[in-house]
C-alpha cells in the first residue's frame, strides 16, 4: 500500500501539469492511457480498488513500449523518447511504495518538463515550464513535509526557484554552448512552408487562407513605405505552361546603383528550406549568408529553427545582366498556351520598345476586365489560355505567370520572384509582422539600360493590394468570409492590442533568450577577454561562469540574517503564541523545558487552565510527531490558541 496516500493525488496532479504541453504530440491513445491509470490510482485511495499487481504492472510496460514502437515506428526520435518517457510517467506512479519512489515519480515531472524543450522554445513554453517547475517542487517540499500547510509549501518553493534564478542565469550567458542543433537525430518540426520550388495556380492563393507568422522584420531606421515592402525569397525561371519551377539561378548579376541602404533584421520562422526573405533588394547579406546571383538570399542549411539575420538592402536600384546569362528567362513552350504565345508575338511584331510591350500587356490587365479574387476557377491544360481568354479571375501567381508567359512570348527576358508584400506594424515594438496571409508573386523583367526591373501586374488589377493588403483588396463578400468572430464589435481594438502585445513579448523573449546563439556568446566572451575558439577557451568560460555561479549561492547563504527567508511553520507559531499567553499569564517558558513539562508545571500553578492547555498541548504533540498528522488537527490548534486568553492569577508556591 502507499506510504502516504494523501500525497498521492498531489504527486499525480504535478505529472499531468507537466504533461499537459505533450498531450498533443504523444499519440492520442497514450493521452487516454495516462487517465486511464491515474484515475485508478485515485480510484484505489477512495474507493479501495486493489493495488495492480507486478504481473500486471509488468504487462502494462511491455504493451505500452510495444504501442510506441508500433505507432511511432522503428528508429529513436525525440517523439519516439517523449512518447516512452509518457508511459513511464504513466505507470511510475502505480509501483509506489516507499518515500524513494514518491521522489522518483516527482523527478519523472522535472524530465517532462525538459522535452518542452524539444519541440519549441516560445515564451508560453517557457512559462509553463516555470510554473511547472514550481508545482512539482512544493509537492516534492510537501512529501517531506507532510505537516506543513499548502501555501507554505508553495511559499517555500517560490523562494527556491528565486533563489536559483540568478544561478540559471549567469550559467545561461557564460556556459559555453553548443553550435548547432544537440537534438539532430529528431525529426524536423512541422512547419508551414510558405513557397516551395515550385508554383501553380492557387499555390499562392492558399497561403493567404493562413495567419500564421513567417517572419518579422525590424528596422534600424523608420519603415519603408508600403509600396516598397516587396520581400523576395525565390525566383523561378523555368516554365512547362503549368507550373514554375525555380531551376538555376545565375552565376552572375551586377548591381550598378543603389539608393539610400536600408538596415534591418528578420526573425524567420522554421520552413525546412533554404531561402531567407529579404527587403527587395538586398546589397549586403554579410558573411554567413550566400547572396545567389539572382539577387536572392539562402541559408547555408534548411531554416528547421527560428533564426535571426541581418541584411541591408535598397528600395531604389538598377541592375545588369547579360544576354547570355538572361537567355533561359526566354524560354517558351508556344504549344502549351498558343493564344497566349499568339499574342505576345504580336505585341513584339508592332516595332515596339521593350519598355512600351510590358505597358501594353499592363494596359491590357487593366481594362479587360479582370477580377483578383480568392476564388479562381479551376484552369485546363492551358491555364495561361484560359485565364487569360476565359475566367479573367485569380489571384496573384495567376496575373505573374500570365504576365511572365506574355513577355517571354513577345521575347523579353522575365522571371517570376516568390516572396511577400507588405506587413502589419507591431506599434509595442515597432517591426513588422509578415504572415503567410502577405504571400505574393510579381514578376522582373530585363529592360535595356534598366536591368531587372520589377512588374506587379497585380497592382493595376487591386492597387489596394499594395497600399491596404491582401484582405482588403478582395471583393466585400470575401473580405466577410474571413472574418472572424472577434472581427466584431467593440472589443475588436483590445483583442488586436492583446495579440500584438503577446506577439512582441514572444519577439522580445526570442532575441534576449532562445536566440542568444553561439555566435553571441562568442562576441560576448570576446569582450571579457575568452577565446571561445582557442585551445583553453572552453574551459576558461565554464570555469568563470562556475565561479560566478558559486559566488552567487555563496551570497545567497551568507547574506544576513534579517534578509533571510524562513519558510513558515503554522505549528510553531502556534505553539509560541501560546507560550507568549502564559508569560504575560506569569507562567513563563524556561528555555531548557519541553512541552510536556511546561504544560504540568503550568496546570499544577494554574489548575483553571488544565482543559485548554491539555487540549492545546495534545494537538501541538500530534502534529509535530504523530507519522500522520491530519490537517484538522492544525485548524483546531489554531482556534484553540486564538481562543486561549489566560488572565493573570496567583501561582503556587511551590
Amino acid at each position: 500500500m502507499f506510504p502516504n496516500p494523501r500525497h498521492i493525488p498531489w504527486i499525480l496532479g504535478a505529472l499531468a501539469f507537466a504533461m499537459a504541453p505533450q498531450a498533443l504530440r504523444v499519440p492520442a491513445w497514450i493521452g487516454v492511457g495516462c487517465l486511464l491509470c491515474w484515475g485508478y490510482l485515485l480510484g484505489v485511495i477512495y474507493r479501495g480498488w486493489p493495488l495492480p499487481g507486478r504481473l500486471t504492472r509488468m504487462a502494462l510496460t511491455l504493451g505500452g513500449v510495444a504501442g510506441v514502437v508500433l505507432t511511432t515506428g522503428p528508429g529513436f526520435d525525440r517523439q519516439t523518447g517523449l512518447a516512452l518517457f509518457a508511459v513511464t510517467a504513466a505507470l511510475k506512479p502505480m509501483e509506489i511504495r516507499s518515500f524513494r519512489d514518491e521522489a522518483v515519480s516527482l523527478f519523472m515531472g522535472y524530465f517532462l518538463v525538459l522535452t518542452g524543450l524539444f519541440f519549441s522554445g516560445s515564451l508560453v513554453i517557457s512559462l509553463h515550464m516555470l510554473a511547472s517547475v514550481f508545482v512539482i517542487t512544493a509537492v516534492l517540499i510537501r512529501v517531506n513535509h507532510p505537516g506543513g500547510t499548502g501555501s507554505g509549501h508553495l511559499r517555500l518553493a517560490g523562494i527556491i526557484i528565486l533563489q536559483a534564478l540568478p544561478v540559471a542565469a549567469v550559467l545561461f550567458v557564460l556556459f559555453p554552448r553548443i553550435q548547432g542543433n544537440l537534438w539532430r537525430f529528431s525529426r524536423p518540426t512541422a512547419g508551414i512552408t510558405g513557397f516551395s520550388d515550385r508554383m501553380s495556380p492557387g499555390d499562392v492563393s492558399s497561403l493567404v487562407l493562413s495567419r500564421d507568422v513567417a517572419f518579422r522584420a525590424e528596422f534600424e531606421g523608420p519603415i519603408p513605405p508600403k509600396e516598397q515592402l516587396y520581400w523576395r525569397g525565390i525566383v523561378f525561371r523555368d516554365f512547362d505552361g503549368r507550373t514554375w519551377r525555380q531551376g538555376q539561378p545565375p552565376a552572375k548579376s551586377k548591381l550598378l546603383a543603389a539608393g539610400k541602404p536600408i538596415a534591418y533584421s528578420v526573425t524567420l520562422e522554421p520552413h525546412q528550406q533554404r531561402w531567407l526573405f529579404a527587403l527587395d533588394l538586398p546589397v549586403d547579406s554579410g558573411t554567413s549568408l550566400i547572396r545567389r546571383g539572382d539577387f536572392t538570399v539562402v541559408s547555408p542549411r534548411p531554416v528547421r529553427e527560428r533564426i535571426r539575420y541581418r541584411l541591408t538592402s535598397s528600395t531604389v536600384y538598377r541592375t545588369t545582366d547579360t544576354p547570355r546569362e538572361a537567355s533561359p528567362d526566354r524560354a517558351i513552350a508556344p504549344w502549351t498556351n498558343p493564344l497566349a504565345f499568339d499574342l505576345g508575338r504580336q505585341w513584339a511584331g508592332s516595332d515596339a520598345t521593350p519598355a512600351q510591350i510590358v505597358k501594353t500587356a499592363l494596359t491590357f490587365f487593366e481594362t479587360s476586365g479582370f477580377v483578383y479574387t480568392l476564388n479562381a476557377p479551376a484552369l485546363g491544360r492551358a491555364p495561361v489560355d484560359q485565364f487569360l481568354f476565359e475566367t479573367r479571375s485569380g489571384y496573384c501567381e495567376h496575373y505573374a505567370s500570365a504576365f511572365a508567359y506574355l513577355m517571354r512570348s513577345a521575347g523579353l527576358a522575365c522571371r517570376v520572384v516568390g516572396g511577400y508584400l507588405g506587413g502589419e506594424r507591431n506599434p509595442f515594438g515597432d517591426y513588422l509582422i509578415l504572415r503567410q496571409s502577405d504571400a505574393h508573386a510579381w514578376v522582373e523583367v530585363l529592360l535595356p539600360g534598366n536591368g531587372w526591373v520589377r512588374i506587379d501586374p497585380t497592382s493595376v488589377v487591386a492597387p489596394a493590394r499594395i497600399s491596404q493588403g491582401a484582405v482588403q483588396a478582395l471583393p466585400p463578400a470575401e473580405v466577410t468570409a474571413r472574418m472572424r468572430l472577434w472581427d466584431y464589435g467593440p472589443l475588436t481594438g483590445l483583442v488586436r492590442s492583446v495579440q500584438l502585445g503577446w506577439d512582441a513579448a514572444n519577439n522580445r523573449y526570442h532575441r534576449w533568450v532562445t536566440g542568444y546563439s553561439f555566435q553571441r556568446q562568442k562576441r560576448l566572451l570576446a569582450r571579457l577577454g575568452i577565446k571561445p575558439d582557442s585551445r583553453f577557451g572552453p574551459l576558461a568560460a565554464a570555469l568563470l561562469a562556475a565561479g560566478l555561479a558559486c559566488a552567487l549561492g555563496y551570497a545567497l547563504y551568507r547574506r544576513p540574517p534579517t534578509f533571510r527567508f524562513r519558510p513558515r511553520d503554522p505549528v510553531g507559531a502556534a505553539y509560541r503564541s501560546f507560550c507568549t499567553k502564559l508569560a504575560r499569564a506569569g507562567l513563563p517558558k524556561p528555555p531548557a523545558r519541553g512541552p510536556m513539562d511546561h504544560a504540568e508545571e503550568t496546570i499544577q500553578a494554574r489548575p483553571d487552565l488544565a482543559p485548554a492547555v491539555r487540549h492545546i498541548i495534545d494537538l501541538y504533540v500530534r502534529l509535530r510527531y504523530a507519522p500522520n498528522p491530519q490537517p484538522a488537527d492544525l485548524k483546531a490548534l489554531l482556534r484553540a490558541v486564538r481562543g486561549f486568553k489566560p488572565s493573570a492569577g496567583p501561582t503556587d508556591p511551590k
